[in-house]
Protein backbone atom coordinates (compact mmCIF):
# COMPACT_ATOMS: atom_id res chain seq x y z
CA UNK A 1 0.00 0.00 0.00
CA UNK A 2 1.14 3.73 -0.91
CA UNK A 3 2.58 5.62 2.57
CA UNK A 4 0.14 8.03 3.15
CA UNK A 5 2.35 10.55 3.14
CA UNK A 6 3.96 10.16 -0.36
CA UNK A 7 -0.08 10.05 -1.31
CA UNK A 8 -0.47 13.55 0.46
CA UNK A 9 2.97 15.08 -0.99
CA UNK A 10 1.83 14.19 -4.40
CA UNK A 11 -1.71 15.95 -3.73
CA UNK A 12 0.25 18.69 -2.74
CA UNK A 13 2.59 18.55 -5.49
CA UNK A 14 -1.01 18.06 -8.18
CA UNK A 15 -2.75 21.24 -6.47
CA UNK A 16 0.79 23.25 -7.15
CA UNK A 17 0.98 21.94 -10.40
CA UNK A 18 -3.16 23.36 -10.95
CA UNK A 19 -2.15 26.71 -9.40
CA UNK A 20 1.07 27.33 -11.09
CA UNK A 21 -0.64 26.53 -14.76
CA UNK A 22 -3.69 28.76 -13.74
CA UNK A 23 -1.43 31.96 -12.44
CA UNK A 24 0.67 31.67 -15.79
CA UNK A 25 -2.53 31.86 -17.63
CA UNK A 26 -3.91 34.67 -15.51
CA UNK A 27 -0.65 37.27 -16.33
CA UNK A 28 -1.04 36.12 -19.89
CA UNK A 29 -5.04 36.82 -20.15
CA UNK A 30 -5.81 33.27 -21.43
CA UNK A 31 -9.70 33.17 -22.28
CA UNK A 32 -10.92 30.19 -20.04
CA UNK A 33 -11.12 28.18 -22.43
CA UNK A 34 -7.57 28.05 -24.00
CA UNK A 35 -6.60 27.51 -19.76
CA UNK A 36 -9.24 24.72 -19.72
CA UNK A 37 -7.43 23.06 -22.82
CA UNK A 38 -4.06 24.03 -21.01
CA UNK A 39 -4.64 22.50 -17.59
CA UNK A 40 -6.88 19.28 -19.21
CA UNK A 41 -3.43 18.73 -21.25
CA UNK A 42 -1.37 19.09 -18.35
CA UNK A 43 -3.11 16.49 -16.10
CA UNK A 44 -3.39 14.48 -19.35
CA UNK A 45 0.23 14.08 -19.19
CA UNK A 46 0.47 13.40 -15.58
CA UNK A 47 -1.86 10.51 -15.66
CA UNK A 48 0.15 8.84 -18.23
CA UNK A 49 3.13 9.81 -16.63
CA UNK A 50 1.78 8.35 -13.21
CA UNK A 51 0.86 4.92 -15.05
CA UNK A 52 4.12 4.52 -16.68
CA UNK A 53 5.82 4.63 -13.32
CA UNK A 54 3.53 1.76 -12.12
CA UNK A 55 3.65 -0.26 -14.46
CA UNK A 56 7.46 0.08 -14.36
CA UNK A 57 7.93 -0.45 -10.93
CA UNK A 58 5.36 -3.81 -10.92
CA UNK A 59 7.06 -5.33 -13.52
CA UNK A 60 10.72 -4.74 -11.11
CA UNK A 61 8.93 -5.74 -8.16
CA UNK A 62 7.83 -8.95 -10.33
CA UNK A 63 11.22 -9.25 -11.56
CA UNK A 64 13.09 -9.61 -8.36
CA UNK A 65 10.11 -11.46 -6.80
CA UNK A 66 9.07 -9.01 -4.22
CA UNK A 67 5.02 -8.86 -5.45
CA UNK A 68 2.99 -10.55 -3.07
CA UNK A 69 -0.03 -12.20 -4.74
CA UNK A 70 -2.76 -12.90 -2.00
CA UNK A 71 -3.80 -16.26 -3.60
CA UNK A 72 -6.76 -17.61 -2.24
CA UNK A 73 -9.90 -19.23 -3.87
CA UNK A 74 -11.57 -16.38 -5.51
CA UNK A 75 -14.58 -16.07 -7.93
CA UNK A 76 -13.04 -14.96 -11.63
CA UNK A 77 -16.58 -14.10 -12.64
CA UNK A 78 -16.79 -11.66 -9.57
CA UNK A 79 -13.48 -10.32 -9.80
CA UNK A 80 -14.95 -9.19 -13.53
CA UNK A 81 -17.61 -7.37 -12.16
CA UNK A 82 -15.85 -4.01 -11.72
CA UNK A 83 -13.65 -3.86 -15.20
CA UNK A 84 -16.69 -4.82 -16.88
CA UNK A 85 -18.70 -1.83 -15.27
CA UNK A 86 -15.99 0.88 -15.46
CA UNK A 87 -15.18 -0.08 -19.26
CA UNK A 88 -18.80 -0.21 -20.31
CA UNK A 89 -19.11 3.31 -19.59
CA UNK A 90 -15.67 4.56 -21.28
CA UNK A 91 -16.68 1.94 -24.15
CA UNK A 92 -20.08 4.23 -24.41
CA UNK A 93 -18.27 7.37 -24.37
CA UNK A 94 -16.57 6.61 -27.35
CA UNK A 95 -19.18 5.47 -29.36
CA UNK A 96 -18.19 1.83 -28.92
CA UNK A 97 -21.08 -1.27 -28.53
CA UNK A 98 -19.89 -3.12 -25.54
CA UNK A 99 -21.33 -6.57 -24.25
CA UNK A 100 -20.01 -9.01 -21.46
CA UNK A 101 -21.36 -12.58 -21.52
CA UNK A 102 -20.73 -13.63 -17.60
CA UNK A 103 -22.08 -16.66 -16.68
CA UNK A 104 -24.46 -17.21 -13.33
CA UNK A 105 -22.62 -19.49 -11.37
CA UNK A 106 -18.85 -19.32 -10.40
CA UNK A 107 -15.91 -19.50 -11.77
CA UNK A 108 -13.77 -20.62 -9.04
CA UNK A 109 -9.77 -20.25 -9.20
CA UNK A 110 -6.49 -19.79 -7.22
CA UNK A 111 -6.09 -16.30 -7.66
CA UNK A 112 -5.02 -12.32 -6.17
CA UNK A 113 -8.43 -10.64 -6.80
CA UNK A 114 -7.22 -7.43 -7.37
CA UNK A 115 -4.39 -8.89 -9.79
CA UNK A 116 -7.31 -10.31 -11.71
CA UNK A 117 -9.46 -6.98 -11.63
CA UNK A 118 -6.56 -5.35 -13.24
CA UNK A 119 -5.52 -8.27 -16.09
CA UNK A 120 -9.10 -8.10 -17.23
CA UNK A 121 -9.07 -4.27 -16.70
CA UNK A 122 -6.05 -3.64 -18.88
CA UNK A 123 -6.97 -6.33 -21.54
CA UNK A 124 -10.64 -4.58 -22.03
CA UNK A 125 -8.58 -1.26 -21.72
CA UNK A 126 -6.14 -1.82 -24.54
CA UNK A 127 -9.11 -3.53 -26.61
CA UNK A 128 -11.69 -0.23 -26.43
CA UNK A 129 -8.21 2.27 -27.26
CA UNK A 130 -7.73 0.13 -30.57
CA UNK A 131 -11.23 -0.47 -31.81
CA UNK A 132 -12.79 2.86 -33.63
CA UNK A 133 -15.98 4.03 -33.59
CA UNK A 134 -18.39 2.17 -34.17
CA UNK A 135 -16.73 -0.97 -33.15
CA UNK A 136 -17.58 -3.56 -30.64
CA UNK A 137 -15.95 -4.97 -27.59
CA UNK A 138 -17.07 -8.21 -26.21
CA UNK A 139 -15.82 -9.60 -22.82
CA UNK A 140 -16.68 -13.20 -22.06
CA UNK A 141 -15.96 -15.50 -18.65
CA UNK A 142 -16.86 -19.48 -19.28
CA UNK A 143 -16.19 -22.47 -17.30
CA UNK A 144 -13.97 -24.57 -20.20
CA UNK A 145 -12.96 -27.81 -20.05
CA UNK A 146 -11.07 -27.51 -16.72
CA UNK A 147 -10.47 -24.11 -16.99
CA UNK A 148 -11.51 -20.40 -16.23
CA UNK A 149 -11.43 -18.38 -19.91
CA UNK A 150 -11.95 -15.05 -19.82
CA UNK A 151 -11.83 -13.82 -23.48
CA UNK A 152 -11.99 -10.09 -24.68
CA UNK A 153 -12.74 -9.46 -28.31
CA UNK A 154 -13.54 -6.37 -30.18
CA UNK A 155 -13.54 -5.49 -34.03
CA UNK A 156 -10.58 -3.01 -33.97
CA UNK A 157 -7.61 -2.19 -35.98
CA UNK A 158 -5.89 -5.60 -35.29
CA UNK A 159 -2.09 -7.05 -35.29
CA UNK A 160 -0.47 -7.66 -38.25
CA UNK A 161 1.11 -10.80 -38.59
CA UNK A 162 4.55 -9.73 -38.07
CA UNK A 163 4.01 -8.02 -34.37
CA UNK A 164 2.13 -10.82 -33.42
CA UNK A 165 4.77 -12.85 -31.90
CA UNK A 166 6.40 -9.60 -30.07
CA UNK A 167 3.39 -7.99 -28.21
CA UNK A 168 3.61 -9.25 -25.31
CA UNK A 169 7.36 -7.51 -24.72
CA UNK A 170 7.63 -4.61 -23.32
CA UNK A 171 7.73 -1.08 -24.55
CA UNK A 172 6.76 -3.13 -28.02
CA UNK A 173 4.15 -1.07 -30.07
CA UNK A 174 2.73 -2.76 -33.07
CA UNK A 175 2.13 0.57 -34.43
CA UNK A 176 4.16 3.36 -33.03
CA UNK A 177 1.68 6.09 -34.22
CA UNK A 178 -1.20 4.73 -33.22
CA UNK A 179 0.25 4.12 -29.66
CA UNK A 180 0.91 7.00 -29.03
CA UNK A 181 -2.04 8.93 -29.82
CA UNK A 182 -3.48 6.18 -27.22
CA UNK A 183 -1.15 6.88 -24.71
CA UNK A 184 0.21 3.58 -24.92
CA UNK A 185 3.57 3.20 -23.64
CA UNK A 186 3.86 -0.43 -24.30
CA UNK A 187 3.85 -2.70 -20.82
CA UNK A 188 0.50 -3.14 -20.15
CA UNK A 189 0.07 -6.40 -22.46
CA UNK A 190 3.61 -7.95 -20.31
CA UNK A 191 1.89 -7.08 -16.74
CA UNK A 192 -1.05 -8.81 -18.15
CA UNK A 193 0.74 -11.96 -19.43
CA UNK A 194 3.15 -12.10 -16.14
CA UNK A 195 -0.66 -11.92 -13.90
CA UNK A 196 -1.50 -14.99 -16.23
CA UNK A 197 1.21 -16.96 -15.70
CA UNK A 198 1.46 -15.63 -11.89
CA UNK A 199 -1.83 -17.62 -11.57
CA UNK A 200 -0.73 -20.84 -13.51
CA UNK A 201 -2.65 -20.13 -16.45
CA UNK A 202 -1.76 -18.40 -20.40
CA UNK A 203 -2.67 -15.92 -22.19
CA UNK A 204 -2.95 -15.94 -25.58
CA UNK A 205 -3.96 -13.86 -29.14
CA UNK A 206 -5.66 -14.24 -32.09
CA UNK A 207 -5.54 -11.08 -34.44
CA UNK A 208 -5.57 -9.78 -38.17
CA UNK A 209 -4.90 -6.41 -39.55
CA UNK A 210 -8.42 -4.52 -39.54
CA UNK A 211 -9.69 -7.80 -38.58
CA UNK A 212 -10.30 -7.31 -34.49
CA UNK A 213 -8.13 -8.64 -32.32
CA UNK A 214 -8.93 -11.76 -29.35
CA UNK A 215 -7.11 -12.18 -26.05
CA UNK A 216 -8.22 -15.36 -23.98
CA UNK A 217 -7.26 -16.55 -20.81
CA UNK A 218 -7.59 -19.56 -19.38
CA UNK A 219 -6.08 -20.44 -15.23
CA UNK A 220 -6.68 -23.67 -14.38
CA UNK A 221 -10.69 -24.06 -12.12
CA UNK A 222 -10.70 -25.30 -8.59
CA UNK A 223 -13.54 -27.78 -6.94
CA UNK A 224 -16.10 -25.13 -5.78
CA UNK A 225 -15.53 -24.45 -2.01
CA UNK A 226 -19.06 -23.63 -0.30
Amino acid sequence: MRDRRTHGAESTASARRRNSAGSRAERRGALPAEYEQALQQILSESERTTTLIDNLLTLARADSGRVSLKLEPVDLTAAMDEPVAAARKLAEARGLSFEARLPNGPCPVIGDTAALRRLGMLLIDNAIKYTPAPGSVEVTVENRGGSAVLEVQDSGIGISPEDLPHIFERFYRADKARSREAGGAGLGLSIAQWIAIAHNGRIEVASAPEGGTTFRVSIPVIARQD
